[in-house]
């Protein structure tokens, strides 16, 4: 027969090895653990330094954006719809970032939803900058043409000026002009003017063999004669001339009748107009010294006193003298 102590040996054997494994599996377990932990660890703490340099290229980002935002405030429709999304995406990636317990997965999606957001404000950046190149070059297209406005401005100044001094020079050539002009025509007409050697008048009375006799009576005169004699003038081509009469009597009237040729005459040095009694055609000798006569009659009882008469022609007084009738009884 066997001893108890030899029959129980395998036993305590076994379990030996049995106290050994689960000893190593507890081992083997807390050390899996343990690293299992350390890797854990290890990944969460990568996970931090990842969200933190998320953080800071998302915060270096918004600066960015805010940044453009201040700088540009007018934008078209196509520029505020794209901000619209920036401001969207950035609130979700704000709310991912404010999760303590994210997870990688979580992480990789808003890494990609801040590339996305990079990308995007890279677009706005563009977009802004070629507005902003719009805007230069329509500054400097304004400022040129503002420019080209001052430089036509001053141009076109110039130009009234000249044309202004032009024209001042212009009027004053032609007043010059007009004036020599006038100058010459004055000359002109003197040269062809008629001159009178001797004026003298008189009143006439008809007898009744029709006889006419001079009288200085007013109540007997019947008509009044004005004599004159015509010098020579061969500037005078024209043999027909007009010579115009005017008497004025003692009250200082001209005696004028519409039935005896009464007219008005313009004076061509002074452009006014005087009174006529009458006015005769006559044929000038230019060569020869004649004599010629202009009468005026009325119905009227010729008035006492000195009278003026005046010989006219090409509106220019060119005589003129005096003479009197008187109150008589016979």
């Amino acid at each position: 027969m066997s001893s108890p102590g030899n029959s129980r040996g395998p036993f305590y054997l076994i379990l030996i090895l049995l106290l050994l494994l689960v000893n190593g599996w507890i081992f083997y377990n807390n050390y899996k653990l343990k690293k299992e932990k350390v890797a854990i660890e290890t990944e969460k703490s990568s996970l931090e330094d990842e969200k933190n340099q998320l953080q800071i290229e998302y915060n270096e980002t918004i600066s960015e954006l805010d940044l453009l935002q201040t700088e540009n405030e007018e934008l078209n429709e196509e520029q505020v719809q794209l901000r619209e999304e920036l401001e969207t995406q950035k609130a979700n990636i704000e709310e991912i970032l404010q999760n303590k317990d994210m997870s990688k997965a979580e992480l990789s999606k808003a890494r990609r939803m801040i590339s996305s957001l990079q990308g995007k404000i890279e677009n706005y950046t563009q977009q802004i900058s070629q507005l902003q190149k719009a805007n230069t070059e329509l500054a400097d297209a304004n400022t040129q043409l503002k420019q080209e406005v001052v430089v036509q401005q001053a141009v076109t100044k110039g130009l009234e000026e000249e044309k202004d001094s032009l024209s001042n020079q212009y009027q004053d050539e032609l007043s010059k002009m007009s004036e020599a002009k006038d100058q010459l025509e004055d000359k002109v007409a003197k040269a062809q003017q008629l001159f009178p050697d001797r004026i003298y008048a008189n009143g006439i009375k008809f007898k009744k063999n029709n006889k006419q006799t001079y009288t200085d009576n007013a109540k007997r005169t019947d008509q009044i004669e004005v004599c004159f004699d015509l010098m020579p003038n061969p500037s005078i081509e024209n043999p027909s001339q007009e010579i115009m009469l005017r008497i004025i009597n003692p009250e200082g009237v001209t005696l004028a009748l519409g039935s005896s040729g009464s007219g008005k005459l313009t004076l061509s040095e002074t452009g006014k107009e005087v009174q006529y009694s009458t006015k005769k055609q006559i044929k000038y000798k230019p060569t020869k010294k004649e004599k010629h006569c202009v009468y005026w009659q009325q119905d009227q009882e010729y008035t006492e006193g000195v009278y003026n008469a005046e010989i006219y022609h090409s509106g220019r007084m060119i005589g003129s003298t005096t003479f009197e009738l008187k109150n008589k009884i016979f």
